[in-house]
């Protein structure tokens, strides 16, 4: 039980966007080796590993779950270094203010940091009593410049 927790732990901590679960797919790959007498891909980036019973026509058990997760794309970067985003699967925007987050570029560098929004005070009245909208909210991963996030490769 203790092994299986720990996988559930490293696989949780691997980054898989939908579209690019590649970290998760080669996470599996590797372990789904170590006890699987065979290993089945596919084009859509499945992953399946086969043990044979050693007892005649015995019965199946298929366990199957997701590689992807909802997340965020990079969608800008204002003057102050901070990024606009883009949700890639389901979210509610009440439940991401102050969330932490690891932003990771193309090239595998990951940056963390956290979401947040336009100050309450630099807010009107109006938005001040409204929920957030996503396309409202801010990552700021310690950046001070759009120069500086250039620089570290985000974009």
């Amino acid at each position: 039980m203790d092994n299986l927790i720990k996988h559930l732990e490293n696989l949780a901590q691997l980054d898989a966007i939908a579209s690019v679960e590649s970290q998760v797919f080669r996470y599996m790959h590797q372990h789904l080796s170590l006890v699987s007498d065979e290993i089945i891909t596919d084009g859509l980036g499945s992953i399946f590993g086969v043990k044979k019973s050693k007892v005649n026509n015995a019965k199946k058990v298929l366990l199957a779950g997701h590689m992807d997760e909802v997340g965020f794309m990079v969608k800008g970067i204002n003057d102050v270094g901070s990024l606009s985003i883009y949700p890639v699967g389901g979210w509610w925007s009440q439940t991401l203010m102050s969330q932490r987050v690891r932003v990771t570029t193309s090239d595998g560098k990951v940056y963390k940091g956290a979401i947040g929004s336009i100050p309450p005070h630099l807010l009107t009245e109006a938005k001040r009593n409204e929920v957030v909208d996503i396309a409202d909210l801010l990552v700021d991963i310690g950046a001070s410049s759009k120069d500086e996030v250039l620089k570290w490769g985000l974009i």
